[in-house]
């Protein structure tokens, strides 16, 4: 269903999982206390997370045991033919910020948009895991699902620049991101190891300010 991504997460932090190989071995647990927003397979590494994030539909219908009841799937893009348990943003073009709550900028990745959907709900700290940007080896995400051989030139000519459409937009709006992912090539973004980051109150503490809504998280 069309959705609007009111500020439900105000001044809080969130960590985005997308797939780059650093995700290895990650320890999900480690962020439990913070929101957490997956991309595409890495709702696997956490399945208790906020939110799911996909855009792709054919995605979907290649995953098993998706529990689509929970309420916590969004897709961006075309809401034809999804199912009316999805959450959908449209999008509004490529590049930039897209202000209207219930559209993203896509960014030619699903990386960009979660960045954006984050920033939609409130996130005052955004911590990145998985945004190599980059392949290692023959290796292009944790899992082992099939990529395009030219992946890597996909990723460093139509993927990697557009970010730098979303700093001053995101910096303007208060919004702090953080590159958590070791050896990433996105380096428009500060970089911390994670630990850092999540032992820092500076950068994991919610905000002082009181919530602009009470609503139920995904009401």
């Amino acid at each position: 269903m069309n959705w609007r991504a009111e500020r439900i997460w105000e001044g809080e932090t969130c960590a985005i999982l997308a797939g780059g190989p650093s995700l290895r071995g990650l320890d999900a647990e480690a962020l439990r206390g913070v929101r957490v927003l997956t991309i595409n397979d890495s709702h696997r590494l956490a399945p208790w997370a906020d939110l799911h994030y996909f855009c792709d539909q054919s995605w979907l219908a290649g995953q098993k045991g998706i529990d689509l009841d929970c309420g916590k799937w969004v897709k961006g893009g075309e809401a034809r033919g999804v199912d009316e348990r999805v959450k959908v943003l449209r999008f509004t073009g490529q590049l930039g910020f897209e202000a209207d709550i219930s559209a993203l900028r896509h960014g030619s990745n699903s990386g960009y948009q979660a960045l954006h959907l984050a920033a939609h709900l409130g996130a005052a700290r955004i911590l990145l895991l998985g945004y190599d940007m980059r392949c290692e080896g023959a290796r292009s995400h944790w899992h082992n699902a099939a990529r395009p051989r030219n992946f890597s030139q996909i990723l460093k000519l139509s993927m990697l620049p557009l970010f730098d459409t979303l700093v001053d937009p995101l910096k303007k709006r208060g919004v702090r991101v953080i590159n958590c992912t070791p050896n990433s090539s996105l380096r428009c973004w500060e970089y911390k190891p994670l630990e850092e980051a999540l032992a820092n109150p500076l950068l994991t503490a919610p905000s002082l300010a009181p919530p602009s809504t009470t609503r139920p998280l995904l009401a």
